[in-house]
């Protein structure tokens, strides 16, 4: 058994997925070598469409989440605006944020959900700075908790200049109407400056990343100005197939019994836990889950173990990011 897999609901393994990507893979070849720019594939603006009313907002699909960051925040965050960090923001968001530094943006890092810290660094930062856009995860891939989606809506309701970058591809399919994920999920509207990314590698069951705007002006300056759309390849005909069909299945009913059980597994795994004795992090609803186990020779131990009694799972070290004073401010 493999406890490593981030395909939470198991939805890839779905006989209509599978068979809408067979048929495009016979009518139209395993790849359409060109830039979005230059022509489309159509099964890009189905699978667009379908996002949109899923998410109620424009919506662009991408070859992968990573080079969503990296074509869309240099294109939102201008030279006169200021970046704060969450410090477990994912690497993908970490990665694009570090291209705006060779531009001398602003970025703060600050301690994990901590809103009390971060309204402190909005305080210095509004009278200096045109926008303020906090990065951060919709549920944090290392201990599998949740961001404070209640608690970001009110600072960015009070400050105007705030606006809320979230990843949430982790809270992707597994909950959330339509599992549209946890940000959906813990307040159910979407917020007028929140710019929502996500995407299809994990619980959704496909490939490639999505992008979701508050309005078309800045849908529309990302599609005609990203480097993504312009000097990248596109996804596969049977990959975004195979997105169209999990969509539909997504905005059907077919997707609750999927989530709610998960929900019953995620229950049980938390209350054998707690029964056993073991030391959960963050004791969330989330498929993800963080064991401390103290000394690194433990966890090796333990795993080795568990794939001699034939359970394969992931072992991951909690990295420690050592940052240079004079590229960020950790506070």
């Amino acid at each position: 058994m493999f406890f490593g897999t981030c395909g939470y609901l198991g939805i890839e393994k779905h006989p209509k997925i599978i068979e809408a990507a067979v048929e495009a893979l016979h009518s139209h070849g395993a790849q359409f070598s060109s830039s979005r720019a230059y022509v489309s594939s159509h099964y890009y603006e189905e699978a667009e469409s379908l996002f949109s009313k899923m998410f109620g907002r424009p919506a662009l699909v991408m070859q992968s989440l990573t080079l969503g960051h990296i074509t869309g925040l240099p294109l939102l965050v201008g030279d006169n605006d200021a970046i704060i960090m969450d410090v477990q923001a994912h690497d993908s968001i970490q990665s694009a944020t570090a291209m705006l530094k060779l531009r001398n943006v602003k970025i703060d890092i600050v301690r994990h959900n901590r809103m009390d810290i971060l309204e402190d660094r909005i305080k210095v930062l509004k009278n200096r700075y045109q926008k303020i856009w906090y990065l951060g995860d919709g549920v944090y891939s290392m201990h599998g908790d949740f961001a404070p989606v209640k608690e970001l809506y009110a600072l960015a309701d009070k400050y105007e200049q705030l606006h809320l970058y979230l990843d949430d591809i982790h809270g992707m399919s597994w909950t959330g109407p339509h599992g549209t994920g946890m940000v959906m999920n813990a307040v159910p509207y979407y917020h007028r400056k929140l710019f929502l990314s996500t995407g299809m590698t994990k619980a959704f069951g496909t490939a490639g990343g999505l992008l979701t705007y508050p309005d078309e002006e800045y849908f529309k300056l990302v599609k005609t100005c990203g480097k993504g759309f312009i000097f990248s390849i596109q996804l596969p005909p049977a990959i975004l197939a195979a997105t169209i069909a999990s969509c539909k299945i997504h905005m059907s009913d077919e997707i609750i019994p999927l989530q709610q059980s998960l929900m019953a597994k995620i229950d049980y795994f938390n209350k054998k836990a707690e029964e056993l004795g073991l030391l959960v992090i963050r004791k969330e609803r989330s498929p993800v889950f963080f064991i401390g186990v103290g000394n690194p020779n433990v966890g090796y131990s333990t795993v080795l173990r568990m794939k001699k009694a034939g359970f394969s799972s992931t072992y991951r070290y909690s990295l420690l990011l050592v940052l240079n004073t004079q590229d960020y401010v950790l506070h």
